[in-house]
């Protein structure tokens, strides 16, 4: 019904209000169906992004586990090699000191035989000494 239009005993502007009603009840019922929806629509968006973030995070701990694991791995193997070089020099450092004992044995070695041979000599020259002495108090 139009605003003030005549009809049957002026009932239209009643109809029309009660339509105008209707209509800003239906126009508020929308707008609330449309923010419940809305807010519906931001509630999903957020479990989206939480679960997005979740896995982004379960990725991130799997990557740092593994690199972790992965350079645990590498420091045993500089451990390993280093273990390892460490024995290597201290069995350099033991052959080192066995050569240089097996060196002095020598040396003292030569010394001993230089000096028994030394003594011997002084016993022959003694003994020739007083053999000389005794020809001479023969002669």
């Amino acid at each position: 019904a139009a605003p003030g239009g005549g009809g049957a005993g002026g009932g239209g502007a009643d109809d029309w209000a009660v339509d105008v009603r209707a209509e800003r009840e239906r126009a508020r019922a929308a707008e609330r169906a449309k923010a419940k929806h809305d807010a519906a629509e931001r509630v999903r968006e957020a479990e989206l992004r939480a679960a997005r973030d979740k896995k982004m995070r379960a990725l991130q701990l799997q990557r740092d586990k593994e690199r972790l694991r992965a350079a645990q791995q590498q420091r045993r193997r500089v451990d390993d090699v280093s273990a390892s070089a460490v024995a290597k020099e201290r069995d350099v450092a033991q052959q080192q000191r066995e050569k240089w004992l097996a060196r002095e044995r020598e040396r003292e070695r030569q010394l001993e035989e230089r000096a028994k041979a030394m003594q011997a000599k002084a016993i022959q020259e003694r003994i020739a000494a007083r053999e000389a002495r005794e020809r001479a108090m023969a002669d």
